[in-house]
């Protein structure tokens, strides 16, 4: 394996990795930070949120560019087709905006552009899930993008646990089907 392959896989695994650490220091020490996002408010931590969101969004960008089937229309509606290349470079985008937003801010309509982005880049995601593949495995990674949806809905609305937490669950199918299609 190499060249943007390559990238695409250390990018993704490092978002896994860094993604981790932010949860395991919530439960380690306790910490104030129960979402990623909040990562903003830390002088000392900001960085792990910084480099998580940025390899995700590199990530997906590269893979909008590289990826041999982006070309591929996934769908059409109204009029419009979308291909795996548009649904990656947009949700890269996305991620990458939602730095600029953070939810920490004093101002409500920062607050809600952060989670309004939020929630763009991860339903962009996981309508790839939903669009990518075909008979039994569509099925399949259906079921998994719903799980994890589920499992952050658990944690962003009922708080069962942290929205950390519920944020890598939403992650995992999008990190599994990014290394299971990386071409």
């Amino acid at each position: 394996m190499h060249g943007y392959r390559l990238v695409i896989k250390i990018l993704v695994y490092l978002t896994l990795a860094l993604s981790s650490v932010m949860v395991g220091l919530n439960f380690i020490t306790g910490s104030p930070y129960v979402s990623w996002s909040l990562y903003m408010g830390s002088d000392t931590l900001y960085p792990l949120l910084l480099a998580t969101l940025l390899s995700i969004s590199i990530a997906l960008v590269t893979r909008g560019y590289t990826h041999p089937e982006r070309h591929s229309v996934l769908f059409s509606k109204w009029g419009i087709d979308v291909s795996l290349e548009g649904l990656n470079k947009y949700a890269g985008v996305v991620f990458a905006l939602v730095l600029v937003f953070a939810v920490s801010h004093p101002s409500w309509y920062v607050q809600n552009m952060h989670n309004i982005l939020t929630g763009i880049g991860m339903f962009l995601v996981h309508l790839e899930l939903w669009t990518y593949y075909q008979g039994e495995k569509k099925r399949s990674w259906r079921i998994y993008s719903v799980l994890g949806i589920v499992g952050f809905l658990l944690a962003y609305i009922f708080n069962l646990y942290t929205i950390g937490l519920g944020e890598i669950l939403v992650t995992l199918p999008v990190i599994g089907h990014i290394l299971k299609t990386n071409k």
